[in-house]
């Protein structure tokens, strides 16, 4: 299995170190995001997560997770999972009844969303909502723990 986070945004790329052992090395916040949605996948079993700018470039078809703060960052990512049409056909239903707990979820509604989170089962990304329903997050943000 292979996790890849990929975000949009201004990085700076160049080679440090010296003649005899040279590393490319990439800096920037948008490096920093790219590199916790990848460990993202590892907690969602999720392949490719994306950035939302990342994902409003592209037109396959993806599913958003929702707002996450990753531990260690003051900022928030609108996180969105790449899928192929076959992943999508197959679990549609699914992937519905999470946007429509996701959205309870936002509202504030918690009550809703854990009864819809309720019919999930085997879904990492739903486990990870449910907890934070059920630690009463009422801002809409599902915060990282770790790494």
């Amino acid at each position: 299995n292979v996790g890849i986070g990929l975000a949009t945004g201004m990085a700076v790329a160049g080679k440090i170190g010296s003649d005899d052992q040279v590393k490319i090395s990439l800096l920037g916040p948008v490096v920093n995001v790219a590199s916790r949605l990848e460990n993202l996948t590892k907690v969602v079993d999720g392949h490719v997560l994306l950035d939302e700018e990342t994902a409003s470039k592209i037109s396959n078809a993806k599913r958003r997770l929702g707002i996450v703060k990753p531990y260690g960052m003051d900022a928030t990512v609108n996180v969105y999972e790449l899928l192929s049409g076959t992943q999508l056909q197959e679990n549609l239903d699914r992937y519905r009844l999470y946007e429509n707990a996701l959205e309870s979820f936002e509202s504030g509604d918690l009550d809703v969303a854990a009864e819809l989170l309720g019919q999930l089962k085997n879904d990492s990304m739903a486990e990870m909502l449910r907890r934070a329903v059920q630690n009463n997050i009422t801002d809409g943000v599902i915060r990282l723990d770790e790494k």
